[in-house]
């Protein structure tokens, strides 16, 4: 299934925080579990007394004998400071494994697209895993709601009433762990809650100074290799002049094939978005191995085409993913700040303005862009943190904004090189992969396989969505009358 049926589907399918210091009840966790849960009997059954647990729902799994796949709702307070107020029900799925074997807790920091899917470390510690849907993604949103309750210090604290509970289970070595935004989400609940886990390997995770951080924009220019770049750019120009009206009929023949809607942006907005932000997805994802591969102007139609859907869909701009979106939105203009991006070779060549793209936006915005939070849990990656291993794609345009460890020697950042967003520790060069395999056997105390005994389906990897972030640019000019 393609990540954007994965994503329909998902739309469809629908106490105080000390900052930064060791929390006296982390790590030992689930002490309000009843006996039922503490004790033995068989993992369903004990999975449905811990404390929050409301519903447990067993599947088939396709991993083989030794394993159990559960989907878990799980009870939260809206506002962990108010927990006899409004709750919502948070979604998650277990895959089970044995109550003594390392434990991997982990989130895309969007909707659960991953499933029984396993992250690296489950992999490489032969683990248990527990994916958490951030809160707000649906399903897993209040309703009603209020989209203030969206920040990072509510859902570090979902993280943490979670694992409190499941550790009165399971009581093997906890890691966290999570990718892009996921790799952000697992710092933040590391920052609030040191002790939940012994360790996290976060994944490409970016740290955004600013609400426009002009670091992103000058990176390219400043590291990609030059000939790929323009021919990147070159095909952008190409398809802008020449194959526009053959983009946009394609285009809207799919839209109606598969009934895909595009109420809040035209498909023509759209196609010229999904253009503009070639350039970004093509590093991120694709990367110069896909430099060859590049349409020229002696491509057919066709085949410019098929270059975009899988480089950049206009479909990122549907109503369907935008929707899924919307908190990332939110939360970007609340908290987590957003790259600056300019196009310069592609002035004069764009037929939409700023308002063509304000239905980029969610319906409902956060009233002020306040970044304390995320600058004091840098700060103490900078400094304090510890145990946590940062993996980094060398052309991968976020990483522009990879956390800086300064002095703090008790934390390790690798890069791979060539990489992209994709990019994971058996990436890397032999003797960087022993030294980070070193480092998580020394945290966790666990033993880690080497990768030519990694299962066959610890290989697939659901393919992350695609953020418009050209687009949500565009309509955020739009918002505050800001010049283009």
């Amino acid at each position: 299934m393609s990540l954007r049926l994965l994503v329909v589907a998902l739309l469809a399918a629908a106490a105080p925080i000390a900052c930064g210091g060791d929390d006296d009840d982390g790590g030992g966790g689930g002490a309000d579990a009843g006996p039922d849960a503490a004790s033995g009997g068989d993992i369903a059954d004990r999975l449905r007394a811990l404390p929050g647990v409301m519903t447990v729902d067993e599947k088939q799994p396709t991993l083989g004998d030794d394993y159990r796949y559960f989907e878990i709702a799980f009870d939260q307070p809206v506002d962990h400071d108010d927990p006899e107020g409004q709750h919502f029900t948070q979604h998650l799925t277990l895959v089970h494994r044995g109550e003594h074997e390392p434990f991997v807790l982990a989130t895309t920091g969007y909707g659960n697209y991953y499933g029984e899917h396993a992250m690296e470390p489950t992999d490489l510690l032969q683990a248990n895993q527990l994916i958490i849907e951030h809160r707000y993604f649906l399903p897993s949103r209040p309703d009603p709601t209020d989209w203030n309750f969206l920040r990072v210090t509510q859902g570090a604290a979902d993280h943490h009433d979670i694992a409190q509970s499941f550790h009165a289970i399971y009581d093997g070595p906890w890691v966290s762990t999570g990718g892009s935004k996921g790799g952000m989400t697992s710092i933040y609940h590391r920052y609030f809650y040191p002790d939940d886990v012994d360790a996290t390997i976060a994944y490409v995770a970016p740290y955004n100074q600013g609400a426009g951080d002009a670091r992103y924009d000058a990176w390219f220019d400043d590291t990609l290799p030059a000939d790929c770049l323009a021919a990147v750019r070159a095909a952008q120009v190409d398809f802008l002049q020449n194959r526009r009206d053959a983009l946009v009929a394609k285009a809207t023949a799919e839209a109606e094939a598969t009934s895909t809607q595009y109420t809040r942006v035209s498909i023509p907005a759209a196609v010229e978005s999904a253009i503009e932000g070639v350039e970004w997805t093509f590093f991120q994802y694709t990367g110069v191995s896909g430099c060859d591969a590049i349409p020229g102007a002696d491509a057919t139609d066709d085949q410019a085409w098929a270059w975009l859907a899988e480089i950049n869909h206009p479909d990122g701009l549907s109503d369907d993913s935008l929707a899924f979106f919307d908190p990332y939105v939110y939360q970007s203009e609340a908290e987590l700040g957003y790259p600056a991006t300019t196009d310069e070779h592609l002035e004069g060549r764009l037929q939409f303005g700023d308002a063509d793209y304000a239905g980029a936006e969610p319906p409902e915005m956060p009233g002020a862009y306040d970044p304390s939070v995320v600058d004091a849990a840098a700060a103490w990656v900078t400094a304090d943190s510890s145990k946590i291993l940062f993996i980094y794609g060398q052309f991968d345009p976020w990483t522009a904004g990879a956390y800086d460890l300064g002095s703090n020697e008790e934390d390790t950042s690798y890069t791979v090189q060539r990489g992209t967003h994709n990019s994971e520790i058996f990436d890397l060069p032999t003797e960087q992969q022993t030294a980070a395999i070193s480092l998580i056997e020394r945290w966790t105390g666990a033993q880690v396989r080497p990768p030519s005994l990694r299962a066959s389906w610890f290989r697939f990897r659901p393919r992350e969505p695609h953020p418009p972030l050209r687009a949500w640019e565009m309509a955020r000019r739009a918002r505050l009358g800001a010049p283009r």
